[in-house]
């Protein structure tokens, strides 16, 4: 078998977008295909008319009698997880500084800052403006000296140029710009397509690890995984205390915790996925302990233990191991996180602009699977085609 992830349909919704029109919508075009007894899962944002108990497409579903997993996209609960550190008066002073170099129409103060920048041969060559639905770019605009020194240069931003001496302050910030630049790079981990909801998961698994071995080491002041902190220590000496700190990091992992929850009971399947040759048999469901034991006990297969998941099940035979395999193509179809979703609405904007915002949806639903789609299109020799297609018919005609 080969995993495809392709845009199915484009429907719009003209009038409402109540959880009851988007189910409507999504049965119409899942009917076409098969029905839901073909779907493996639904993954949703957060919105009150995707996962609303009653009125809301989850709570829908279940209605109908549509047994399938429902999840929250993985990657945005993990951006939600990240506003829960507590140091939002140390991120508004960062905010504030930033605007006034760069907000607004402050384009020559900016100029200035990027050459000031230039001269003392900084790291970076600017800064990023602050964003509040993408929270996780915060680690991108927390800089420091470069930013004292520029509004002492400049005289400006007197109340800020107070709290970047002060060392309290100093430390939020440090310890703000290395949890953020952690999640960040979890942020990137999640992004992609072709992941399976095993992949993702396992990020988090990975980060939720690393935030336990964080929380150790900075209750006893260790900061050797927190390199702005550490940079700080150095510089300061003994007027900077961390340990206060790792109470934020035991808030992190119950935000972790409390979001991931749903996936619990997905774990004996991803373990079954991920490794069905060293398995114990009693951890695997009953009615799958009997072509587990075959599969484990087959010469060919055990000499299959390295490989991949998606390689090792795709040589699985479907006649020896069916339920076997039923089970591992529902992991391999599990959307993990709306990601491609979301990158067909940039693709969406750039089709849909404002000189061609009189678009009909059949032709807004092609060239959106054109842009999407992994095969390799030779527009060209197509539109070739077309044109003696057309030649011939006309001169049939």
């Amino acid at each position: 078998f080969e995993i495809h992830e392709k845009l199915l349909e484009l429907k719009s919704l003209e009038t409402s977008t109540k959880g009851i029109d988007i189910f409507n919508a999504l049965d119409n075009i899942v009917s076409k295909y098969g029905g839901f007894g073909k779907c493996s899962g639904i993954a949703t944002d957060g919105a009150k008319a995707m996962v609303g108990h009653r009125t809301g497409l989850v709570g829908l579903c279940k209605e109908k009698g549509i047994h399938c997993l429902f999840f929250h996209c993985i990657s945005q609960q993990e951006a939600l997880c990240g506003k829960i550190i507590r140091l939002s008066g140390t991120m508004k002073t960062v905010v504030n500084t930033v605007n006034l170099i760069r907000g607004g129409n402050k384009a020559q103060r900016d100029r200035e800052f990027i050459a000031f920048l230039d001269n003392l041969e900084a790291e970076y060559g600017d800064i990023s403006l602050y964003c509040e639905v993408p929270w996780l770019s915060a680690g991108n605009c927390l800089l420091r000296n470069e930013i004292l020194a520029f509004l002492r240069n400049e005289n400006i931003g007197h109340e800020y140029q107070e709290k970047l001496e002060k060392i309290q302050f100093l430390n939020n910030l440090a310890l703000l710009t290395d949890l953020t630049s952690h999640l960040n790079a979890l942020n990137l981990k999640l992004q992609g397509k072709k992941q399976n909801i095993s992949q993702l998961y396992g990020h988090i698994e990975g980060i939720r690890k690393n935030l336990d071995v964080m929380q150790i080491a900075l209750k006893a002041n260790n900061t050797a995984h927190f390199p702005s902190c550490q940079q700080l220590k150095e510089e300061e000496e003994n007027d900077t205390k961390f340990s206060m700190f790792h109470e934020i990091i035991i808030d992190i992992k119950k935000e972790f915790q409390d979001r991931f929850q749903d996936f619990d009971p997905l774990k004996p399947k991803l373990a079954l996925f991920n490794n069905p040759m060293e398995i114990e048999v009693s951890e695997v469901p009953c009615e799958l302990q009997m072509e587990i034991c075959d599969l484990q006990a087959d010469p060919f297969y055990q000499t299959k233990k390295s490989d991949v998941p998606e390689i090792s099940w795709n040589l699985i035979s479907k006649e020896r191991f069916p339920k076997l395999l039923k089970c591992s193509l529902q992991m391999l179809s599990l959307f993990g996180s709306t990601y491609v979703c979301e990158s067909a609405f940039s693709a969406l904007k750039q089709i849909k602009s404002k000189t061609r915002n009189r678009i009909e949806s059949a032709s807004l639903e092609s060239s959106l699977r054109l842009c999407l789609t992994e095969l390799t299109v030779d527009i060209e020799k197509t539109c070739i085609r077309k044109s003696v297609a057309i030649i011939i018919l006309t001169s049939r005609l």
